[in-house]
């Protein structure tokens, strides 16, 4: 019997490229420029609060406290080797401030003293060498009504989100699995959205497939020559190392009800790139984003690039009003950049093959062991692969002297990485437990609405791939 000691992470994860790098405005703009409901407010106080304090330290009376068995006279004698200001000084600090005005903030007004006030006669302090106590009397003030505060009226309107309860309902299970607090708060605008990028990114669309298409975010050429800190540059240089995959939702009801992704087909699919994110050798995760509308002119412009250049472009004009309505719905999950699929690598090296094979096979090894993981569509497009190496290449083998080489098992020589990604048909336990009546949580996509196992496939390819589901 499996137990829950046995849920493991074998092998290192590397360093975890930035994330929510747009979700505080554009990257390239101050604070001031952030929406009104994602500005940091400032607590200021308002004045007839400072009149009244005023007053009130205004009030304040200290009341000389003095035992009459000894009256010390007043010696104007000159302190020796202190000048008048420093006696001065001396003076004022020799005073102790009470605890409870020392609490009372912002209070500059020096303290009041009432001349009129005479010594006590009923002797209060039995020692002679003791200084004087002051003690302080707060003369009672009136009640004052409740200040009325003009606050600035803050929409939601101005993050672009969307105000529509409904809508946000219908999506709340994929909006639960955002980790930051704009992206989990509700759905926002496709164009809000992209604007926030657009200053310091240009959207290229890199490939496309039945689920929907992938994106990247490429640095502006300029902003390098913006002046702007390195640590900030760099941020953005490795956050545009990611990747957007945007996926067409299906709608609660009316045009788009019939096709596209069902909210608990995605909602899976990101359950399964978070449990999976900390494993070696699958795609790290990085945020899931509800948007709606229309493509924005950034985003529509890579699109129209990709169908001149190259000859895959399948999926339908997102431009064209009858394939996608004006309330599409997009779910965009943001994860770490890959690298090429293995079908589009031209191999070279007996020692690719090598570590090509074995990180794959050891990928599936650890996340069955650590989840009972299941694929379930892993093909050469689904594997991804990119150099080790500090220059990128990914034909150069890794350096290694003969002695490491002598003691090594071969393995890492090639100084490919590869990642399974897509898991859209996949499957896994969300939790482990010992208790055999205890439900576990399943994260799986429903095959047979589908229609893997009985389609037939429209060219060669496609009959192939119904036939290896078979």
């Amino acid at each position: 019997m499996r137990t829950v000691q046995q849920r493991k992470v074998y092998g290192k994860r590397r360093i975890n490229a930035p994330r929510a790098v747009l979700e505080n405005g554009s990257p390239v703009k101050s604070s001031a420029d952030l929406p009104l409901d994602l500005q940091p407010t400032k607590q200021t106080i308002p004045e007839d609060v400072m009149r009244d304090i005023d007053i009130q330290v205004a009030n304040i009376t200290i009341e000389d406290v003095t035992s009459t068995t000894e009256q010390k006279p007043k010696d104007d004698t000159p302190l020796p080797g202190k000048s008048p200001a420093q006696r001065k000084w001396q003076c004022r600090t020799s005073i102790r401030t009470p605890t409870s005005l020392r609490k009372t903030p912002l209070i500059s007004t020096p303290l009041i003293r009432d001349q009129s006030v005479q010594p006590s006669a009923s002797p209060s302090i039995t020692s002679s060498s003791q200084k004087p106590q002051r003690r302080l009397s707060f003369t009672p003030r009136q009640p004052r009504a409740k200040p009325t505060r003009s606050e600035r009226l803050t929409t939601r309107l101005s993050s672009g989100c969307v105000e529509d309860e409904k809508v946000n309902a219908y999506v709340r299970q994929l909006l639960d699995e955002a980790s930051s607090q704009l992206a989990a708060r509700g759905v926002q605008k496709f164009s809000s959205w992209a604007c926030r990028s657009e200053s310091a990114f240009n959207p290229v669309k890199i490939a496309e497939g039945s689920y929907g298409e992938v994106y990247k975010l490429l640095l502006r050429e300029d902003i390098c020559k913006r002046n702007m800190s390195k640590s900030r540059l760099a941020k953005l240089r490795a956050y545009g190392e990611g990747v957007f995959k945007v996926v067409p939702l299906r709608a609660h009801k009316g045009p788009g009800s019939k096709k596209f992704t069902t909210i608990d087909e995605i909602a899976a699919e990101v359950q399964l790139l978070k449990l999976l994110d900390p494993i070696p050798g699958f795609a790290r995760f990085r945020e899931v984003h509800v948007v709606q509308g229309r493509f924005p002119p950034s985003f529509q412009n890579a699109w129209d690039i990709y169908k001149a250049t190259k000859d895959d472009c399948m999926n339908p004009n997102p431009a064209n009003k009858r394939a996608y309505s004006d309330n599409q719905l997009w779910a965009i999950l943001e994860m770490d950049d890959a690298g090429v699929e293995l079908e589009k690598f031209s191999w070279s090296s007996v020692f690719q093959v090598y570590d090509i094979f074995w990180g794959v096979a050891m990928g599936l090894a650890r996340a069955e062991e650590f989840a009972l993981f299941e694929h379930r569509d892993l093909h050469l497009g689904n594997i991804c692969l990119r150099s080790t190496r500090a220059d990128g290449d990914m034909q150069a083998l890794a350096t290694l002297d003969t002695q490491q080489l002598d003691n090594s098992s071969g393995f890492g020589i090639s100084s490919l990485e590869t990642t399974i990604i897509d898991y859209s048909l996949s499957r896994a336990e969300l939790q482990l437990t010992d208790d055999p009546e205890e439900t576990v949580g399943i994260a799986s996509s429903d095959l047979d609405s589908k229609q893997l196992f009985d389609a037939v496939g429209r060219d060669e390819d496609e009959i192939l791939l119904r036939n290896t589901y078979r």
